[in-house]
């Protein structure tokens, strides 16, 4: 450290103590996602899993608990780059419906069977850019494709038979 001597409008002297400073270069990252939709298809009524376990002979089901259809992401893309761009293109990672005071589904009673969780999807095939820039410069850019398959509100229990 260093003693600097000042002189203000007065002249008198001013003894000041010299500071060191480290300065550290910023440097701005920031990514950008660019979706691009080669095609959207809706599916009606897929099987999503059995809600029962055994296979059983009965008049009906009784069901009082929640279901959660969640979307499946095939193909080059991951789950990290869908979840960037999905509510720009308008896919939903889940749906919960709840039933309340319960919902009653009657079956075949002479056949065995399982309660068994449907869904209507939309499936996007799709390309997302990702693009990456360092102090305003592109320094980075790579692509996936593949299709995410988004369920809509829309689900169903149903009976599913031996």
């Amino acid at each position: 450290m260093h003693n600097l001597t000042l002189i203000n409008e007065n002249f008198d002297d001013l003894k000041l103590q010299e500071m060191t400073t480290k300065i550290t270069p910023m440097i701005a990252k920031y990514y950008t996602y660019t979706p691009t939709v080669h095609s959207t298809t809706f599916v009606s009524e897929r099987f999503v899993k059995y809600l029962t376990t055994s296979w059983t002979k009965g008049s009906s089901y009784y069901w009082t608990e929640s279901t959660t259809v969640s979307w499946g992401i095939t193909g080059g893309l991951t789950k990290a780059f869908a979840e960037k761009v999905s509510a720009a293109i308008g896919v939903n990672a889940s749906y919960t419906k709840t039933y309340g005071a319960g919902v009653n589904i009657p079956c075949e009673s002479d056949k065995d069977s399982k309660l068994a969780l449907y869904s209507d999807f939309t499936k996007k095939d799709i390309t997302i850019v990702e693009k990456i820039y360092t102090d305003g410069w592109l320094t980075s850019e790579k692509s996936q494709r593949g299709v995410i398959d988004s369920p809509t509100k829309d689900s169903y229990l149903r009976p599913t038979y031996k």
